[in-house]
């Protein structure tokens, strides 16, 4: 039986198998943000090194992840704003609204949130 690592913080039943994701988690609750922007003038900090990774495209323009349908130039600094892109080509709607007798469906979560509150009026 896996090795179970709980959360310490009063109110939390976080627990995990790994001790790294444990740090990780107690994140939310310290408001610890050891990841730091070093391009001049930004305060930019994060709680995950993946988050600064990601900021840090903001600063030098990369865009790694391009579209290989033909004919499309698409390229994007984040591999979900591509996941998102390519369902332009393919007609992907994989969001699908669970209100009962509607039929709409979105290529994007938030397009469905949007939808979703239709339903609350």
């Amino acid at each position: 039986m896996p090795r179970s690592f709980l959360c310490d913080f009063p109110g939390c039943d976080y627990q995990c198998i790994y001790i790294s994701a444990l740090t990780l988690h107690k994140r939310i609750h310290t408001g610890e943000k050891p990841y730091v922007c070093d391009f001049p003038g930004c305060d930019y900090q994060a709680a995950h090194s993946g988050n600064l990774t990601r900021h840090k495209t903001t600063h030098t323009g990369e865009k790694p992840y391009v579209c290989d349908f033909p004919g499309c130039d698409y390229q994007a600094a984040h591999s979900g704003d591509l996941t998102v892109h390519k369902r332009t080509h393919t007609g992907e709607k994989p969001f699908e609204c669970d209100f009962p007798g509607c039929d709409y469906r979105s290529a994007q979560s938030s397009h469905l949130n949007r939808h979703k509150r239709t339903h609350i009026l």
